[in-house]
């Protein structure tokens, strides 16, 4: 199924979710609800801190607290079963396409896919050197492969 139909698949509220649950991992009403208020509380103390001492504020076209709000009060109907079938299916092909990217580092790729996640989480999303190790030989074998695919190419 194309990517197109994939989201093309999703309801309005669901469609507003995918960002979140593909950049956040966020797939269940529960999740949303914990993950997205602490964040929201994050996104409103920097705001808060950034107009105090800049005295700047962030123009409406990008202000996320609308949306977070909105998610909140729609935990339900956003983070469905549909939803997170379908934000995984989209992160396999994002992470697919990224191993296939030559001109993307290992380590860039890593940080890429899971700094999101760590930023939210704080020290519990924070990966273990084991598991930092694991995912950059994940994605050195995934810039080989690609590596190959465009020798291939050439030699046509």
């Amino acid at each position: 199924m194309s990517r197109r139909q994939n989201v093309g698949s999703l309801n309005h509220v669901e469609r507003r979710a995918l960002k979140y649950a593909m950049e956040f991992g966020i797939h269940t009403p529960e999740a949303a609800r914990q993950w997205l208020s602490t964040h929201l509380e994050r996104v409103e103390q920097a705001r808060a801190e950034r107009e105090a001492t800049t005295g700047k504020s962030i123009p409406s076209k990008q202000n996320e607290i609308p949306e977070f709000e909105f998610l909140l009060a729609h935990a339900n109907e956003a983070f469905t079963p549909k939803l997170a079938s379908v934000a995984k299916q989209e992160g396999e092909r994002a992470a697919k396409v990224g191993r296939l990217d030559p001109g993307v580092s290992a380590d860039a790729a890593v940080r890429r896919r899971y700094v999101a996640q760590a930023e939210l989480l704080g020290d519990a999303g924070v990966l273990t050197d084991e598991q930092a190790k694991a995912a950059v030989r994940e994605a050195e074998k995934g810039v080989k492969e690609a590596e190959a695919v465009k020798r291939s190419r050439e030699a046509i």
